[in-house]
């Protein structure tokens, strides 16, 4: 079904980014990228790495015409983990899964149709990589996606 026009669906969006990553396999294979994709933080990653965490990070709502058309853009960031064992295979997995992850997102992402999406597209500059400390030092990669959706404000003014 649809999303409604007349509602916002920043939480349904967020879903159905972490859905989309869940999907993501390594090419010519059919094995997937991450063992693990969650909203949110994962509190133990030691048997789910190699894995993605979705947060959002802002949101805004600008008018862009008389009838009420609303677009909201939203900035969600994309957190990928891997082991640490071994560094020289952390960082060759990480640099790897890095070209795969951003892919979809370079041109822009059909998201499942969910939330009257506009645009679902990598921010340029966003992607770095980085080490993530949770009692144990993680490797990873983090880059952001923009995504814009619009959608109607019903009725009138409000008084």
């Amino acid at each position: 079904m649809p999303a409604s026009p007349y509602e916002q669906h920043s939480l349904d969006i967020a879903r159905a980014i972490v859905a989309f990553q869940q999907d993501v396999v390594y090419p010519d294979t059919t094995n997937k990228v991450y063992t693990a994709v969650t909203l949110g933080m994962i509190k133990d990653v030691t048997d789910v790495l190699p894995c993605c965490e979705v947060y959002a990070n802002t949101k805004d709502n600008k008018r862009w015409n008389t009838g009420g058309g609303v677009k909201t853009p939203l900035a969600f960031y994309l957190l990928s983990l891997v082991d640490m064992t071994d560094s020289s295979t952390a960082e060759e997995q990480v640099i790897e899964m890095s070209d795969i992850i951003e892919r979809p997102f370079v041109k822009s992402a059909q998201l499942g149709g969910v939330g009257n999406i506009m645009l679902a597209s990598y921010k340029p500059g966003s992607g770095r990589f980085t080490r993530v400390y949770r009692e144990i030092e993680y490797r990873a990669y983090v880059f952001e996606i923009m995504v814009t959706s619009s959608w109607i404000v019903q009725g009138g003014f409000i008084t």
